[in-house]
């Protein structure tokens, strides 16, 4: 048996924070499962629900209330925008969002339908 395989001793076994480790990489090992099963990524869920609870928003918002890196909210957007699952709109109060040949600002909006 190499060192990799080795399971840890009994006493590390009991160790609270052992255990909760176990458990946490567990669920998420459950979770990425049902995400991938739905065609939807844990970045989807986050946005909507960010969306869900917020209201219509800008990506750069988004991004600071999920902590979803930026270039990261727009692919996951782009990825939820081609399923219907969001829709962008300009954003009337900022005119540079209108005449940005680059993506805009724009008022993010749950339709309402959850990933696939």
């Amino acid at each position: 048996m190499n060192i990799a395989e080795a399971e840890p001793s009994d006493r590390v076994r009991r160790l609270p924070s052992w255990l909760i480790n176990v458990a946490s990489v567990h669920s998420h090992r459950l979770v990425f499962a049902a995400f991938a099963a739905a065609g939807a990524r844990g970045y989807h869920y986050r946005l909507l629900a960010a969306l869900e609870e917020h209201g219509p928003a800008s990506q750069a918002d988004l991004g600071r209330r999920t902590g979803i890196d930026r270039s990261d909210v727009v692919a996951a957007l782009n990825e939820l925008a081609a399923g219907h699952h969001v829709r962008r709109t300009p954003d009337p109060a900022d005119r540079a969002a209108t005449s940005s040949p680059s993506p805009p600002t724009a008022s993010i909006t749950w339709s309402g339908s959850t990933p696939p």
